[in-house]
């Protein structure tokens, strides 16, 4: 059974350098990354349009992996536990794993003035409101570790269901 792995958290947390780290050291994993898409459909990654189209694609391409029995690691925010949950039922034979990226809300204000990509500040406080944070009760995850962002290139990793590490090294 191939493993989905869902890295996630509010905009400028570091999800996008954990899960490069990832691939780096598990090169067998194939990297979905929703802000390449969004560059892809619109020239830019900044530019959040055709949002539809974009995740069509993004789902065609997991649906890929899966039948092909391919590792796969999707960046995305997916701040609430129905947006995480659409993962498990859409991709039902993937073994699914959670990791979420935490960071204080004036780290992630500081990590996403630091990228190429600025999301507005409303947008980022507004994330912060409606972030729904996983627990052990996400019942469809076979593991969930939240992952503290130090941003000097180390993360400290919680187990909060299960042990990831018998999946990927961090």
């Amino acid at each position: 059974m191939a493993n989905f792995y869902l890295v996630c958290g509010v905009s400028g947390s570091g999800k996008t350098v954990l899960s490069n780290k990832i691939i780096k050291k598990n090169k067998h994993i194939k990297l979905i990354d929703a802000d390449s898409y969004y560059e892809k459909y619109n020239g830019d990654e900044c530019i959040r349009d055709n949002i539809f189209e974009v995740w069509m694609e993004i789902f065609k391409d997991l649906h890929e992996c899966e039948i092909n029995n391919e590792d796969v690691l999707l960046t995305t925010t997916a701040l609430t536990v129905a947006q995480r949950n659409q993962f498990t039922v859409w991709f039902p034979t993937f073994e699914h794993h959670l990791l979420w990226v935490i960071a204080t809300r004036e780290e992630c204000i500081s990590g996403n003035l630091k990228r190429r990509r600025h999301v507005p500040l409303d947008v980022i406080m507004k994330q912060w409101k409606e972030t729904e944070y996983p627990n052990a009760s996400e019942k469809d995850y076979e593991t969930i570790t939240h992952i503290t962002n130090k941003w000097n290139g180390k993360y400290s990793a919680v187990r909060i269901k299960n042990d990831i590490t018998q999946y990927i090294d961090l």
